[in-house]
């Protein structure tokens, strides 16, 4: 049967800037008049369309890449994530084994979350009732990982990201405080920030969406957050709301474990490959557009013409934010802006929209 989509191939649009020989280093002048260029509507050719549609179906009801790791950063291609190298071992946390100084030092309370590769969990630590996550890991993945490099991906990312013990609080990313391999299960215990909830049932609870005044303050940290990891040679992979915390006006950033991809990009579709950078920077531009429009569909969604950009837009979009935007939903990844560039664009280097901002909580 004829899918939908395939019937309407001819009709697809998608709001990203046409492919022109236009620099995207023009995003890092600073003169606000240089960005009133209107947003265009650029045709998805059917054939670019036709082979997105065939990868699909190749890859059956799978949409992100192969679980299988391999290296990744920032200059090589690649289609998931890889085991970090390791500079120097003895600088990670060691791993605990024993099941019993497990529950001498920390209380599992209730369930508050899933993940692709296990299940999150509150708790505290006894001694001083300090609030953390304790995330369970069964994955056949991550117990490979235990065998042959007596460290899983999570835990050595997490730790490029945050640090231990001594970072709580100090980064985006969460901080790891302990980790655990007992019973052929890995428990990693990290800080839980308190007041904080999953950004999802966050925006869940605001109607889905949010002002943009908002979503330029959790935007700019996240853009500063993964220039810093790459540099650290850490490569998230799964930026989407359901992977954060939100506590008041600050984003926290969890799950590394390379799970589900479900916002990959164009590339993905078309070449089989996808690099750090240019990948990060679409998810960007996705989650941006959740935020602004409460938009819940894939990356393929997007590329099917769902997405919308322009300046009637119900939120009444800064043109700023839709330039930003437009930077960021390229479709060919060579003409995506970069991380360095999203961070000098006008639209984040302002303070205007949010000097008297209040946030209105729905929690």
């Amino acid at each position: 049967m004829v899918s939908k989509l395939e019937t309407s191939v001819e009709r697809l649009r998608v709001s990203i800037r046409p492919s022109s020989n236009t620099s995207v280093n023009n995003c890092t002048r600073t003169s606000t008049s240089k960005y009133t260029s209107s947003i265009k509507q650029a045709q998805v050719s059917a054939e670019y369309v036709q082979e997105l549609l065939t990868r699909k179906r190749k890859a059956g009801s799978c949409e992100g890449p192969p679980r299988k790791r391999q290296k990744i950063s920032e200059h090589q291609s690649s289609s998931s994530c890889s085991f970090p190298q390791v500079k120097n071992p003895n600088t990670y946390p060691k791993v605990n084994t024993s099941k019993a100084d497990f529950g001498a030092k920390y209380l599992q309370l209730k369930q508050i979350g899933k993940a692709p590769n296990g299940s999150l969990y509150a708790g505290c630590r006894l001694k001083d009732t300090f609030p953390v996550i304790i995330k369970h890991i069964n994955a056949p993945d991550a117990i490979s990982e235990m065998d042959v490099h007596k460290i899983t991906t999570e835990v050595s990312l997490m730790f490029k990201a945050a640090g231990g013990p001594e970072s709580i609080g100090k980064f985006t990313a969460l901080s790891l405080l302990d980790w655990y391999y007992v019973d052929k299960e890995i428990i990693l215990v990290m800080e839980r920030p308190v007041p904080s909830v999953n950004f999802k049932q966050y925006l869940d609870a605001k109607g889905s969406a949010i002002k943009e005044e908002e979503a330029k303050i959790y935007l700019k940290q996240l853009v500063d957050a993964t220039v810093r990891m790459h540099h650290e040679d850490v490569f998230h992979r799964d930026i989407r709301p359901e992977n954060m915390l939100v506590d008041g006006q600050r984003i926290r950033l969890m799950n590394f474990e390379c799970g589900t991809f479900a916002c990959a990009p164009p590339e993905w579709y078309v070449r089989g490959r996808y690099k750090a950078g240019p990948t990060t920077v679409w998810q960007l531009g996705v989650l941006l557009y959740q935020l602004l429009h409460g938009f819940k569909d894939s990356s393929f969604g997007i590329l099917g013409g769902k997405m919308q950009l322009n300046s009637n837009s119900p939120t009444q979009l800064s043109q700023d934010c839709l330039d930003f935007l437009q930077l960021c939903l390229v479709k060919y990844p060579e003409q995506r802006a970069t991380l360095q560039q999203l961070q000098l664009h006008p639209w984040l280097t302002k303070s205007t929209l949010h000097q008297n901002y209040t946030f209105t909580s729905p929690l």
